[in-house]
C-alpha cells in the first residue's frame, strides 16, 4: 500500500497539497480493487432495492438484491494498515441512510462512524470521538437513534437526530465486557449480547429492565424469532445452541441446547418464518465437508448442505431467499430449498485451506507455485507468463537446522526454539512462518506484519501490511522473503534492510536554534537528556518546553553531544519520515482470466491486457470525500515495465528511478465526474432525459470535453465547456426503449475521468430495433516489399475472415459493407483511406469491425507500428502505421467497434511464426478505454509468438476465431455466437492449437453489454 502526503514548506511535521491555490491536506493510498471484495466481508445490511457488504478489504459494495449484480462502491477515508477496515453496517428505517465504522481512524486516536445519504451515494455526516473500534451498528426501529457498540470497551454509545444530523444522545454502562450482538425484541425493546455473560434489555428511554444470565459463557450472537417467539444465542468458540421461549414483555424461559454432532464452533444462524434453524458451523474433522445445518423445531437436524467454499459468516433472508456470506469472501444466494440461485467469488488467489508446502519459489525465486482452490498455479515471473506447475520447489518448513518455531498458528506468543517471541503487537496473530536455509534466520507473518529476526529470538526488522501474511517464504540465498496475502497479492522484502536507529533530521533551518547550535540536515537524534526516541512522536513529546537539552546525534560513524538552551518555541527542524522497509515488488494474479499486474510500492507497474482494473490510486479529499481512479487513468506516468524489470532482473547499470513527486501526482489526475439524475435502477418511460452531471478537476484544471454512452457507444458529446465547481451540468440524452447502461465521461488537460454509471430501467413500450448494418475492414499482409518479412498466411487469413462475415449479410446484419486490403493492396495510404472510410460511414445504429493480420512493432520509445505492404524498417514513422490512426479512428466511430488484431510480433519470421520484438499491451489497453470503447480480440499475450501452420493454411488465431464464428462458440445451442461466448472459445481453442505456446486475450470495455456477433 502507497501512503503520500504533500509537504507545506513553510510548516513542520505536516504535508499539504496547492489545490485551487489553497493549502488544504490530502492523501493519497495505492490500493488493490475488485468488483468482490478481496478481504473477508464482515457484516451485510439490506433495504428493498439492494445488500450492503462491509470488508476488511476498506470499501462497501452494494449490490442489486434481485440478481446481485454490482451497483457501486463506496468507499470511505482511509489510512495505513488498519485505518479505513469497516465492521459493522446498518440501513436507516427509512432507507435513506448508510452507517459503517470499523477501525475507522488512526491507531491510538478516537474512531469514527461513517453516515452516507443513499440518494446520492455521498457521505452526509462524520460522527467522530468514538472510544475505540466499532464492532455493532444499528438503528432503532421506533425513532432511528444510531445504537453503537465496541471492541475492547463495554460502552454502549445512543445517537440520536435533530434536524438529519446525529449528536451523542446517551452513554449505556451497565456493560462488563464487550458486545456481539444489538438487535430489537418485542415492543422495540433493545436487546443485547455482551462477553461478559448477559442478555441486556432495555426500554425505549434506554433504561435497564432485565439482565439475563447466559446458561454458558461468553455469548457471541443473539438471535430473535419475533413471529415464534423464541430467542436463540450462540457462545464464542462452542458447538452449543441456547434456545429459550421468548414472552412479550421480554421474558425469557429455557426450551432446550442444540448441538450439532462434530462441530467445534457455531459461526451463525438465521431463524426462518417456520421457526427451523439455518445453523452455519465449522466441522472439527474436515473444513470440506457440509458447513450449513437445517434444525426442524421438532424433528432436531433434518438436513446438512455444504454452501461455498469457506466457512459461512453472515446468513439473511431475501424475501424467500437466502443470502450467505463466507469468509474467503464468497456470496451465496440459495432459494427456499437451499439451491444455489447464484455464487459471487473474488477474482484473486484463494489460499483457504493451503498448507505450508502449497506455497513454493524455485531455487532463484523467479517462478511462483499456489495452489489456489485445489488447482496448483505456477507463474514465471521474467516471462510474464503461466506455465505448467512446477512439480518440485522450496517451500517454508517451521525447522531447519538447529532452529524450530512452534505453537505459532494463529497464536500471539509462538515460540523460536523454545523462546517465547515478545515483540508481536497485543492481538496479533501469528499466521506463517519460515526458517531460513541456515537456521540462522526467521520470518513471522502475522495478520498485521512481518516479522524477521535471529534464530536468538533477537527483532531484526518489522513492518505492518496491507493485509494479513497467509504463507512466507525466505529465498534460498536468504536475501529477499516471498509473502502470500489474504488479498491475493504476493510480495518480494529485503531480507537485509538495516532499520535506522533514533530520528532523522531532514530539514534544519539555517536561522534556526538547532543550526546555531552544530545540528545539520541529515543527522540523526539519538536520545534526549539521556532518553533514547526511536520516533518523532516519543523526541516531540521529549522537546515541548523551553530549558536545557541534551542531544545525543549520529552523523556519517561520529557521535556527538549537543547542548541546546531552548529559548523559542521552536528548534527549527523538521523530521524525514520513518525509513521502513517497504516491499520491492508486488504481483496480483486474477486465476480465471489468467491476467495479472506488478507494481512498486511508488505505484509503478506492468501489466497483462485488461487487468488495469485491479489497482488504483485511492485518494482521500476530504473527511466526507474520496475519489479513486485505476492507474489506467495515469498510464503515461506510472505503465514502465522497464522499471519492474529492473526489480526482477537487477541489472548492473545503475537504475534512475523516474520518481514523480506528489504535487505531480495530482496535478496529473484526470477529472472526477457524477451523475446527479437519473438514480441508479431508475425507472422511466420516456426515451428524452434530461441528465445532471458534475465534473471537477483536483488540480483546478478546466473541463475540456463530456462524453455521454449508452451500453458503451457515444451518444453526445460537448466541446469547449465552462463548468464550475460543484455546478449541475444538464444534457438532454435521447435513450433506447430497452434497459440500458448510462456513462458519463469527463476530460481534462491530463485526459479523461473514471466513468460514473447508473443502470436505467425502462418502463415504456418496448420496441425492436432495425437490423444494424456492419461496416467491416479486414487487412492482411503476406507479401511484403521487404521479403525478409514475408507471411506464409496472413492475407488469407484476412480473406478467410471476411468470407465468414459476410454469410451475416441480411441476418445478423441488415446489410454488410467491406474492405479487403491484402499485400500490395495494403499500402500505408490505402489503409488510411479505409480507416476514414469506416469511420465516416458507421452511424450510432451500426456495428464496426476491423480485422488486421501481419506484422507490427515498437519503435524504441514503446509506441506501436503495423507493418504495411510497403513498409521500410530504416523508416518507421513515414512508411509504417501508427496505431494511434486506429485508436483515433475507433474514438470517432459512434457505433459498437469490434478490433481483431492478429500482429502481436515483428521481425523475421521463425519456425512458422510471426515473430518476436514488441508489446501491444499498452496499446490494447488504450484502445479498451471507456473514451475509445472498443472490444478487442488480439492472437497472444505478452512476448508470446503468434503461430501459422501449413496444417490449418491460417494462423491460429484465425482457425479459432473462424471455427468459433461458424458454431463452436454456441455455449448455450442457440445457434447466437455471442461476444463473451467467442472469447470463452478462443481462450480454450488457440491454447489447443498451438500447445499451450499462445494465449490470446480480449478486453471488452466496462458499460458494453454482452451481444451477438453472428448467427449461426
Amino acid at each position: 500500500m502507497l501512503f503520500i502526503k504533500k509537504k507545506f514548506l513553510s510548516t513542520t511535521l505536516s504535508f499539504f497539497l496547492i489545490i485551487h491555490g489553497l493549502y488544504a491536506q490530502k492523501e493519497i493510498f495505492l490500493r488493490l480493487n475488485n468488483e468482490m471484495h478481496l478481504e473477508e466481508i464482515t457484516d451485510v445490511c439490506q433495504s428493498k432495492k439492494y445488500y450492503f457488504t462491509t470488508s476488511q478489504d476498506k470499501t462497501i459494495k452494494v449490490w442489486d438484491i434481485k440478481n446481485g449484480m454490482l451497483i457501486k462502491t463506496l468507499r470511505i477515508p482511509i489510512g495505513e494498515v488498519l485505518n479505513g477496515k469497516l465492521f459493522a453496517c446498518a440501513i436507516s428505517n427509512n432507507e435513506r441512510l448508510l452507517a459503517v465504522g470499523g477501525y475507522t481512524g488512526k491507531s491510538g486516536q478516537h474512531k469514527n462512524i461513517y453516515i452516507f445519504d443513499l440518494e446520492n451515494w455521498e457521505i452526509k455526516q462524520v460522527i467522530s470521538g468514538l472510544p475505540n473500534v466499532i464492532s455493532e451498528i444499528t438503528f432503532h426501529p421506533a425513532n432511528n437513534d444510531l445504537i453503537v457498540g465496541f471492541y475492547s470497551n463495554s460502552q454502549i454509545a445512543i445517537y440520536g437526530v435533530k434536524s438529519g444530523i446525529y449528536y451523542k444522545k446517551k452513554v449505556l454502562n451497565q456493560l462488563e465486557d464487550e458486545t456481539r450482538s444489538i438487535l430489537f425484541g418485542p415492543k422495540n425493546q433493545l436487546f443485547i449480547a455482551s462477553l461478559d455473560g448477559y442478555i441486556y434489555i432495555y426500554d425505549l428511554e434506554y433504561n435497564l429492565k432485565k439482565k439475563l444470565k447466559t446458561k454458558y459463557d461468553a455469548p457471541r450472537g443473539l438471535i430473535l424469532n419475533k413471529e415464534k417467539n423464541t430467542a436463540s444465542i450462540v457462545y464464542l468458540n462452542s458447538p452449543i445452541i441456547s434456545q429459550y421461549q421468548l414472552s412479550q414483555n421480554g421474558e425469557f424461559k429455557f426450551k432446550k441446547d442444540i448441538q450439532i454432532k462434530d462441530a467445534h464452533r457455531i459461526n451463525t444462524l438465521l431463524s426462518t418464518k417456520n421457526n427451523e434453524l439455518i445453523i452455519s458451523f465449522s466441522d472439527s474433522i474436515s473444513k470440506y465437508k457440509q458447513n450449513i445445518a437445517i434444525q426442524h423445531p421438532e424433528k432436531g437436524i433434518i438436513k446438512k448442505i455444504l454452501v461455498g467454499n469457506g466457512n459461512i459468516t453472515h446468513i439473511r433472508r431475501i424475501e424467500d431467499q437466502y443470502l450467505c456470506i463466507s469468509n474467503l469472501p464468497e456470496i451465496i444466494v440459495l432459494d427456499n430449498q437451499f439451491k444455489t440461485i447464484y455464487h459471487k467469488e473474488s477474482h484473486h488467489l484463494d489460499y483457504f485451506n493451503s498448507k505450508m508446502h502449497d506455497f513454493g519459489i524455485n531455487e532463484t525465486a523467479n517462478i511462483i507455485t499456489i495452489k489456489s482452490k485445489s488447482e496448483k498455479i505456477s507463474f514465471d515471473i521474467n516471462t510474464r507468463s503461466f506455465i505448467a506447475p512446477e512439480e518440485s520447489f522450496y517451500f517454508a518448513k517451521e525447522q531447519r537446522k538447529h532452529t524450530t518455531v512452534s505453537d505459532w498458528n494463529y497464536s500471539m506468543f509462538p515460540l523460536i526454539n523454545e523462546d517465547t517471541v515478545k515483540f508481536i503487537n497485543d492481538y496479533e496473530f501469528c499466521q506463517a512462518v519460515d526458517v531460513s536455509q541456515d537456521g540462522k534466520f526467521v520470518a513471522l507473518g502475522t495478520h498485521r506484519g512481518i516479522y524477521y529476526m535471529t534464530d536468538q529470538n533477537e527483532l531484526l526488522w518489522n513492518i505492518d501490511v496491507p493485509s494479513p501474511i497467509v504463507n512466507i517464504i525466505i529465498t534460498q540465498d536468504q536475501k529477499k522473503i516471498v509473502t502470500f496475502a489474504q488479498d491475493g497479492s504476493i510480495r518480494w522484502y529485503n531480507t537485509e534492510f538495516k532499520a535506522i536507529n533514533g530520528v532523522k533530521l531532514n530539514t534544519v533551518k539555517t536561522t534556526g536554534l538547532a543550526y546555531s547550535s552544530g545540528i545539520r540536515k541529515g543527522d540523526i537524534i539519538l536520545s534526549v537528556n539521556g532518553y533514547p526516541v526511536s520516533n518523532s512522536k516519543e523526541l516531540s513529546l521529549l522537546i515541548q518546553r523551553k530549558g536545557s537539552y541534551r542531544f545525543s546525534i549520529q552523523r556519517g560513524s561520529e557521535i556527538k553531544n549537543i547542548i541546546i538552551n531552548k529559548t523559542t518555541s521552536k528548534f527549527g527542524f523538521q523530521y524525514a519520515p520513518k525509513v521502513k522497509n517497504d516491499y520491492l515488488l508486488s504481483l496480483f494474479i486474477d486465476p480465471t482470466s489468467q491476467k495479472w499486474m506488478f507494481y512498486t510500492k511508488d505505484g509503478y507497474y506492468d501489466t497483462s491486457v485488461g487487468a488495469e482494473k485491479y489497482l488504483g490510486w485511492h485518494v482521500n479529499v476530504s473527511k466526507k470525500s474520496t475519489h479513486f481512479y485505476d492507474v489506467s487513468r495515469l498510464r503515461e506516468a506510472y505503465y514502465h515495465p522497464d522499471t519492474i524489470n529492473t526489480f526482477i532482473t537487477p541489472s548492473t547499470v545503475p537504475f534512475k528511478t523516474r520518481s514523480i513527486n506528489n504535487e505531480d501526482l495530482i496535478d496529473k489526475l484526470p477529472p472526477f465526474v457524477k451523475i446527479k439524475y437519473p438514480s441508479m435502477g431508475e425507472t422511466v418511460s420516456s426515451s428524452n432525459l434530461k441528465l445532471e452531471y458534475t465534473a471537477k478537476s483536483l488540480n483546478g484544471s478546466a473541463i475540456e470535453e463530456v462524453k455521454v454512452l449508452v451500453n458503451g457507444e457515444t451518444i453526445d458529446q460537448s466541446r469547449g465547456l465552462h463548468l464550475k465547481k460543484d455546478e449541475v451540468s444538464l444534457i438532454d440524452v435521447s435513450l433506447p426503449k430497452m434497459d440500458c447502461f448510462l456513462q458519463v465521461i469527463a476530460k481534462n488537460e491530463n485526459g479523461w475521468s473514471e466513468p460514473s454509471s447508473v443502470m436505467i430501467k425502462w418502463s415504456g413500450e418496448k420496441e425492436t430495433a432495425p437490423k444494424p448494418n456492419l461496416y467491416l475492414l479486414s487487412i492482411g499482409v503476406s507479401d511484403y516489399l521487404n521479403s525478409g518479412l514475408n507471411l506464409k498466411y496472413g492475407a488469407k487469413d484476412a480473406n478467410d475472415f471476411k468470407t465468414a462475415i459476410q454469410t451475416q449479410q441480411g441476418g445478423l446484419y441488415q446489410n454488410i459493407y467491406h474492405k479487403l486490403l491484402t499485400d500490395s493492396e495494403a499500402t500505408k495510404g490505402n489503409i488510411l483511406d479505409a480507416l476514414e472510410w469506416i469511420q465516416n460511414e458507421t452511424t450510432s445504429k451500426d456495428v464496426a469491425m476491423i480485422f488486421i493480420a501481419g506484422h507490427g512493432m515498437n519503435d524504441r520509445n514503446g509506441a506501436f507500428y503495423y507493418l504495411p505492404h510497403d513498409s521500410d524498417l530504416n523508416s518507421i514513422r513515414r512508411t509504417c502505421l501508427f496505431f494511434g490512426e486506429f485508436q483515433y479512428t475507433i474514438s470517432t466511430i459512434p457505433g459498437k467497434v469490434v478490433l481483431f488484431i492478429d500482429t502481436c510480433h515483428s521481425g523475421n519470421v521463425i519456425n512458422g511464426a510471426r515473430s518476436t520484438g514488441l508489446n501491444l499491451t499498452k496499446t490494447i489497453n488504450e484502445l479498451s478505454d471507456a473514451e475509445n470503447g472498443a472490444i478487442v480480440f488480439t492472437s497472444s499475450t505478452g512476448n508470446q509468438l503468434s503461430v501459422e501452420s501449413d496444417q490449418w493454411k491460417n494462423g491460429a488465431f484465425t482457425e479459432a476465431l473462424i471455427e468459433g464464428l461458424k458454431g463452436k462458440a454456441d455455449q448455450d445451442q442457440k445457434g447466437v455466437i455471442y461476444i463473451k461466448s467467442l472469447d470463452w472459445y478462443l481462450s480454450r481453442r488457440v491454447k489447443e492449437l498451438t500447445s499451450g505456446k499462445q494465449s490470446p486475450t480480449s478486453i471488452i470495455p466496462y458499460g458494453v453489454p454482452d451481444f451477438p456477433i453472428f448467427v449461426d
